[in-house]
């Protein structure tokens, strides 16, 4: 008699098998699900990286907000009027950005080339005036390639004056009178009063048939041509200080290396409210000019003419608020002393000029070439500037010590015969011997070197 059992445990081994080879093929359905479903996620992913960048191409999810565009846009070079045009065309958000930015628009930037030509800055500045608002305008003349008109005084016969200004652009800024001053003063020749015509030209648009932008002027600088007579610039701007001008700084370039005719102190425009003065002209003493500069506080004189005593004769001028001296040249010997009570910066091109100078606040000294260190002592100096001439760095740092006893920092301007290794080199020979002294080595384009070393 043959068991039940047998007869289930053969039904089960059947059973066994068949659900083992079912579940093969569902472990494989599986795989094949899982890599269809891989396969799938990749599209998905690629299709929807495609839709966002299609979708960014011409209409960005984000946009910046627009105070982060001001500070951006306002983070450019000089060239204000390349920057807004550029701008103006990008799409409508940036445009009434722009347009609606006042701060856009207050530097002011007119290139003079000839007096023909003059009204098309008019249109421009005439821009900036309006769309600046009442915001504060810094101008920058740039009349250094401004030359004669493409005609000559010789086609004109008999009444050259009135003929030639026949043929110059009228401007409701500037007055017939003070238009004809200029034409009939036979002192200068033709082209020099066709070229003070045009900064006439220039400079009445900028302050207002009425005079009403003048308040408005906080900076100016004026790039002449040096080949033109530099007096007429000064005519112009001695006219300022009768009107409420706050004017801070005055910048003026004439780039002419010798001039046979100095200007006098007294033609430097005697507006109080300038801070902030630098020219690279030639300056003779006048009788009286006794504290006519007192109201400057930061001087610049980009050329001193073969070593000429200009600055002994504007210390007669005052300067008793100057805090801030650059010179791009040394005093001659025999210049008598000259005391500035208030200054604390002094930029020279050789430490023999300091013989001639008394600064008792001196803190901030810059020499800005290789030379030996003048016999004197700056007690109150804790920065100096010196660019190494590559003959013993810690006898240097030895010397500077002993002529200002409360240094704190030395900085080290790279000469351009000097490599920054050879710098970093000698720091690393003489570290440790000058003490708690921190020598700073400049680097404006090696972020590799350190900005200090603190030599202890």
């Amino acid at each position: 008699m043959t068991s039940p059992f047998l007869g289930d445990k053969d039904n089960n081994l059947l059973e066994l098998e068949q659900k083992a080879v079912l579940l093969k093929d569902i472990e494989a359905h599986i795989q094949d699900l899982e890599a269809r479903l891989d396969s799938a996620r990749k599209e998905y992913e690629q299709v929807q990286g495609r839709i966002s960048f299609l979708r960014a191409s011409y209409a960005p999810i984000r946009r910046l907000p627009r105070d982060i565009l001001v500070t951006v846009f306002d983070y450019h070079p000089e060239d204000q009027k390349c920057r807004n045009s550029v701008l103006l065309c990008v799409c409508k958000m940036w445009h009434e950005i722009v347009m609606n930015t006042s701060n856009l628009w207050n530097q002011i930037t007119l290139k003079l080339d000839q007096v023909e030509t003059t009204s098309v800055v008019w249109k421009y500045a005439n821009t900036c005036l309006e769309r600046s608002r009442a915001r504060p305008l810094h101008i920058w003349i740039d009349g250094s390639t401004f030359g004669p008109p493409a005609y000559e005084v010789s086609d004109f016969r008999g009444y050259a004056s009135q003929r030639l200004y026949d043929h110059v652009p009228i401007s409701p800024y500037v007055s017939h009178d003070s238009a004809r001053r200029i034409w009939e003063d036979y002192g200068f020749d033709y082209d020099t009063r066709i070229y003070e015509y045009g900064l006439h030209l220039a400079l009445g648009i900028l302050r207002g048939n009425k005079n009403q932008f003048i308040e408005r002027w906080r900076g100016l600088r004026l790039d002449v041509n040096p080949t033109l007579h530099h007096r007429a610039a000064f005519r112009l701007l001695s006219s300022l200080g009768g009107y409420a001008c706050s004017l801070n700084t005055l910048n003026y370039r004439g780039m002419k290396h010798y001039y046979e005719d100095p200007i006098a102190l007294w033609d430097i425009p005697a507006i109080t409210t300038i801070r902030n003065l630098t020219f690279d002209f030639m300056v003779e003493s006048h009788p009286d000019s006794h504290e006519y500069m007192n109201h400057v506080e930061n001087l610049t004189i980009l050329n001193l003419y073969n070593g000429s005593a200009l600055l002994s004769y504007m210390v007669d001028a005052g300067f008793e608020s100057l805090k801030s001296l650059e010179l791009a040249e040394d005093l001659q010997a025999g210049t008598r002393l000259i005391n500035l009570p208030n200054l604390k910066f002094l930029s020279i091109r050789t430490g023999l000029t300091l013989q001639w100078l008394i600064s008792p606040r001196l803190t901030h000294l810059y020499v800005q070439t290789p030379s030996a260190f003048p016999v004197c002592t700056l007690t109150s100096v804790t920065d100096f500037r010196y660019v190494w001439g590559k003959f013993g760095l810690l006898t240097e740092l030895n010397e500077a010590c002993g002529m200002m006893p409360s240094l704190e920092r030395f900085h080290i301007g790279r000469l351009l015969g000097c490599s920054y290794a050879d710098v970093a080199t000698a720091l690393e020979e003489i570290r440790g011997e000058v003490g708690t002294l921190a020598v700073c080595l400049e680097d404006a384009t090696h972020s590799q070197w350190p900005v200090a070393l603190e030599l202890d």
